[in-house]
């Protein structure tokens, strides 16, 4: 547990970023609570059943799981806070964000929106947790190993293909780099996030499934958020040993099997 945190407190140099982030969530009175092996799950039982929080903890201790074989890592033997809020206007007021999804490093938190329309469950924001053991690396790798690690073929009602090709006409495949930056990734479009976690999905899941698993998270820990673009290129060269222009038409070509794959 030292050793972990340790970790995180070494890669907070680069500040997470949460729009309006506040802490009331600590001081709130009301929350009840359920406790699993690897969670302590928080939430309102005027909203929430108890039934449907035990719902969420099997899936979320198989995603745990899962995550820990698919990054290669032991139990942390820390137990993730988990705070489930019944709509935008809750999770607003207490942690000053009403995204539906979001992972806090520095207090090892997730905060998600969770009603009969809305159920951001899984693996990805645990795997932006657990993977602190690798680094912090910028936005682009971190929320692209997590839809990896998380695959849905489906996201946000449409299938990857839709979102990639909206991508491809906006965007030039070979300047895929300009947004491997943390700054690139923030200034990206909030209208084209689907887009944008589609392409970062795609580009981490190729360079797994070329290079595999291992050589992902040698990359993955040798990069950080104060990177420029060149410094990450430089990284991939390094770590990939290949030219980055040919690691580029390889991953068109990946991209162009992946729009003709059923």
């Amino acid at each position: 547990m030292t050793r972990f945190f340790c970790i995180l407190r070494e890669n907070m140099k680069y500040k997470q970023i949460i729009q309006n982030f506040k802490e009331d969530y600590k001081k709130e009175k009301e929350w009840s609570i359920i406790e699993t092996d690897h969670y302590i799950f928080h939430y309102f039982k005027k909203y929430t059943s108890s039934l449907s929080v035990k719902k969420v903890a099997v899936i979320q201790e198989k995603s745990y799981a899962k995550i820990l074989s698919f990054l290669s890592i032991s139990d942390l033997n820390i137990k993730i806070n988990y705070y489930i809020y019944p709509d935008e206007e809750s999770k607003t007021r207490l942690m000053g964000n009403g995204t539906f999804g979001q992972s806090v490093y520095k207090d090892f938190s997730i905060h998600i929106v969770y009603n009969k329309k809305i159920k951001p469950v899984g693996s990805h924001e645990d795997t932006h947790l657990l993977s602190i053991k690798y680094g912090l690396a910028t936005s682009f790798f971190a929320e692209g190993l997590a839809e990896v690690v998380d695959f849905n073929s489906v996201f946000m009602s449409k299938s990857r293909k839709y979102w990639l090709k909206k991508w491809i006409k906006k965007y030039n495949i070979e300047n895929v780099s300009k947004f491997f930056t943390q700054d690139g990734w923030i200034d990206s479009p909030d209208d084209e996030s689907a887009e944008f976690y589609t392409i970062s999905m795609l580009f981490v899941k190729f360079l797994i499934d070329r290079f595999g698993i291992k050589s992902f998270l040698d990359f993955y820990k040798s990069i950080n958020r104060g990177m420029s673009e060149e410094e990450i290129i430089d990284k991939l060269e390094k770590v990939y040993n290949i030219k980055y222009f040919l690691l580029i038409c390889e991953w068109k070509n990946f991209l162009s099997n992946f729009l003709v794959i059923k």
